[in-house]
């Protein structure tokens, strides 16, 4: 496999062979190449606005087929080769916020094809998001598209990101020291807050969580940040702030039987007249300096209970995505609540994890409609966060054990097994 693109960022199927499998499965990879394969690796799709036309441009303003060398081309167009577009960071298949489909995406990626008169057949979409198999027929089918192109969607983007994470200083601390979840309990100082709550994007579903918690507990009880750090340069952070947080107002004022009566509009003006919002410390979130693949300090966990995992896509079951953003409280042994698409939880559980339905009621990652489950996942919320500091302590002992697991499997067993679903999956796909 050959990268040909290193114009967006690097390309997270050639780190996972590299890092992740065996010598002996990257041989069993390399007698399945028929042909030879090309990678290409795809930019990020920014649709934070509805302002924003899908597109496939990157945000270096070049097209998807402007940099694949003619001599591929040929290749391709010859049956000598197969192109693997690798879109495994940033999901392909979102809705944006104007719940527009991304059609167009779809239509440019095939009339590139067409244009430079490659079968699809020798292009494989490579994706993170789980349910973009799905998505893509439907489209396809409707278009009228006879010969689509093959779609291999796998959980690359977590096992990219828990990669990366790897490389922070304060993870591979924790990592080294492998303190029990026990240990920490018996050294705990002071009673448990219930949540942590690590906001760097702007985005709406993130938005109607902090407001509803504002509403219902104190601010002491939340250890939170809400830092925007949305690189691209056209957009204000503070004018995202503002449309999303008005947008979560609206939907907090319309949801029904919900919490009526309550000034949603004041409790997003005072979050809007502290942000940014840091938390203290001497960690990678405070003064502005987050980043995706750094880890807070751990003191932060050992003093709350749980951390709520605002993941990058909430939809109603069309981008199931996982990233780093729920690899850190695995790596800290930490109970969460994901906010993120329905099946979250379970596709954990198949990967190999446990979940926390011991303690946490996780009804909310069966429920389809998006409104539903962010109110589920509210009341879930506000039930846990009222418990007293002795259940809190007694609900962390009953979890400790899952958590300790999630932390031992992550660093010991989780990269093998993942793996054999790599190769089995390539396998699958080269047919």
């Amino acid at each position: 496999m050959e990268l040909i693109s290193k114009k967006s960022w690097s390309a997270p199927i050639l780190t996972i062979i590299d890092k992740v499998l065996s010598e002996e499965q990257k041989n069993t990879v390399a007698s399945l190449q028929k042909r030879k394969v090309y990678i290409y690796k795809l930019g990020v799709y920014w649709r934070m606005l509805p302002s924003f036309q899908p597109s496939t441009r990157l945000i270096y303003d070049v097209y998807i087929w402007e940099l694949i060398p003619p001599s591929i081309i040929a290749e391709l167009r010859e049956h000598k080769a197969d192109l693997i577009i690798d879109v495994s960071i940033e999901p392909l298949f979102v809705k944006p916020d104007n719940e527009q489909p991304p059609k167009q995406d779809i239509i440019e990626i095939y009339q590139a094809l067409r244009d430079l008169n490659i079968p699809p057949a020798r292009i494989i979409l490579a994706d993170s998001n789980l349910s973009a198999p799905a998505f893509h027929d439907a489209v396809v089918a409707e278009l009228g598209i006879t010969e689509p192109m093959r779609i291999w969607s796998l959980d690359f983007a977590m096992v990219y990101t828990a990669l990366k994470l790897e490389s922070d200083p304060v993870i591979q601390e924790r990592i080294t020291a492998n303190v029990s979840l026990e240990k920490r309990i018996a050294e705990q100082q002071q009673p448990l807050k219930p949540f942590l709550y690590l906001i760097r994007r702007i985005k709406f579903h993130r938005m109607v969580v902090i407001l509803a918690l504002l509403d219902y507990f104190k601010e002491s009880q939340i250890v939170f940040s809400l830092l925007g750090g949305f690189e691209v340069s056209q957009v204000n952070n503070t004018d995202l702030l503002a449309y999303e947080l008005n947008s979560a107002v609206k939907f907090l004022e319309a949801a029904p039987n919900f919490r009526a009566g309550v000034n949603w509009r004041e409790i997003a003006n005072r979050l809007t007249q502290q942000f940014p919002i840091a938390i203290p410390g001497s960690d990678s979130f405070a003064d502005n300096k987050s980043f995706a693949f750094r880890s807070i300090d751990g003191k932060w966990y050992a003093e709350t209970f749980m951390s709520i995992v605002g993941e990058s896509c909430f939809t109603g079951g069309e981008s199931l995505f996982i990233t780093e953003k729920l690899v850190k409280p695995l790596y800290w042994s930490h109970p969460f609540v994901v906010l993120g698409d329905p099946g979250t939880l379970e596709r954990l559980r198949v990967l190999g994890f446990r979940t926390f339905n011991k303690v946490i009621d996780e009804h909310y990652d069966t429920v389809k409609d998006p409104g539903m489950r962010l109110l589920a996942l509210i009341t879930e919320l506000y039930r846990l966060g009222s418990l007293s500091p002795a259940e809190l302590s007694q609900a962390q002992n009953v979890l400790a054990e899952d958590v300790q697991y999630n932390f031992d499997y992550l660093c010991n067993r989780f990269y093998s097994h993942f793996a054999k679903l790599f190769v089995d999956s390539f396998a699958e796909i080269m047919k």
